[in-house]
């Protein structure tokens, strides 16, 4: 029972970041580079904390070409989200695009579904040791660049979100230009 309950937590966390994700919001640029920290800061010490990032060459290998493919992929979704200001009150507002949100959502279920298939989600004996399912080590790697790959699209959204409205401020105020 509590694989199911925890299931249906995932779901609903996943439904609300969707929804977060494609509604329209105000653009709140010290906002996203804060949660963008956080989840970067909470990934990375998952990535310390199983000790899967250091534990295959492969990993090693694959980390910075995986952060590389994260910054580079986040910065190209950012295009499809679009912005705009209000017309009543002139604040910016952003939407999120399509777009982005298939390939945030692929990397999440790509991510756990290879951990899952690496042997990560394994029953344990009741004091934290895995039954009978050894982790498979080529699968954890990849696993733990994925997270990599995510971290990197975290901080390209947070570090375009910060220039767009920037520059959208240059450009709307009289005295800047």
């Amino acid at each position: 029972m509590p694989s199911v309950l925890t299931g249906t937590i995932v779901l609903i966390l996943i439904a609300f970041a969707v929804y977060r994700r494609m509604r329209a919001q105000p653009v709140q640029p010290q906002r996203a580079v804060v949660l963008s920290a956080v989840v970067v800061l909470l990934s990375a010490l998952s990535l310390v904390g199983t000790n899967r990032l250091m534990a295959h060459p492969l990993a090693v290998a694959l980390a910075l070409p995986a952060f590389v493919v994260g910054l580079g992929g986040g910065l190209l979704l950012m295009r499809s989200i679009r912005f705009w200001r209000d017309a009543a009150t002139g604040a910016p507002w952003m939407k999120g695009g399509a777009i982005y949100l298939a390939v945030w959502l692929g990397t999440v279920l790509l991510r756990q579904g290879v951990a899952y298939a690496s042997g990560a989600y394994t029953p344990t004996s009741g004091i934290g040791r895995p039954i009978l399912h050894p982790v498979n080590p080529t699968l954890a790697a990849l696993s733990a660049d994925l997270v990599i790959v995510s971290m990197g699209l975290w901080i390209a959204r947070a570090a375009a979100l910060v220039l767009k409205y920037r520059a959208d401020e240059r450009a709307a105020s009289p005295a800047l230009r």
